[in-house]
């Protein structure tokens, strides 16, 4: 156990931060080669140093690829525990330090990872609605996020995501120059404020928060369970 600990601490401290450089170029390239239509806004909101929180809204698995490509720091990604499983996908995250997260619970080994990358000073990035839209619309979200920015008293920058809907994937394998129209927008960031309430109530009424802050920077047709944002 102790070398296996001590692999994983050489792995993070030596290997990940050149395995992810490489990673981000190699998803910059693809990104501009398969989908040239893809607008970015926004990206002055985002800190390029200290701990902060990305909040994006999810619609495929192609927006963590198009926000490890898009954002100018190292992130650190939460991403599904199910990637871990699997030989090839498992190397990829071991390699740019991504954290496993079970979504079927409360994982204190997820919120332990991600707690100790805000005190390192990351750019932590966290899917909020904990599982991707089949509508194209905003589901409520899960306390996770809430109760990591409350935890760390970090800053968290909302992003809006449209176009990566289910016709994204087949232009990416069959249509190189031209793909869908993608948009990808930084709102301002802000802190939460857990005021009077603690745990779980400040957590949800925080993840309300975060999530109205998504909401806005989306069309109303796309704010689902939180359309009375704007």
């Amino acid at each position: 156990m102790k070398n296996a600990v001590s692999r994983q601490g050489f792995v993070a401290r030596y290997v990940v931060p050149v395995t992810y450089r490489l990673a981000a170029a190699f998803a910059r390239v693809a990104v501009r080669l398969y989908f040239p239509r893809l607008a970015v806004s926004g990206l002055e909101h985002l800190p390029r140093h200290g701990a902060v929180i990305v909040a994006p809204n999810h619609l495929n698995n192609l927006d963590p690829c198009l926000l490890f490509a898009i954002l100018p720091r190292r992130g650190v990604f939460l991403a599904h525990s199910g990637l871990f499983d699997v030989a090839p996908s498992a190397l990829l995250m071991t390699l740019v330090g991504a954290v496993p997260v079970r979504n079927e619970r409360i994982d204190v080994d997820a919120l332990r990872g991600a707690t100790q990358a805000l005190s390192r000073g990351r750019a932590l990035v966290v899917f909020p609605e904990g599982e991707r839209s089949r509508t194209g619309a905003l589901v409520e979200g899960q306390a996770g996020a809430a109760l990591l920015a409350l935890k760390a008293g970090v800053p968290i920058v909302p992003v809006a995501i449209s176009g990566t809907g289910p016709v994204a994937w087949p232009w990416v394998f069959a249509r190189p120059f031209i793909g869908p129209r993608i948009s990808v927008h930084f709102g301002e960031p802000f802190t939460l404020d857990g005021g009077d309430e603690r745990g779980a109530r400040a957590a949800r009424t925080g993840i309300d928060v975060i999530m109205r802050r998504i909401a806005a920077l989306l069309p109303p047709e796309r704010r689902g369970a939180y359309g009375d944002a704007g």
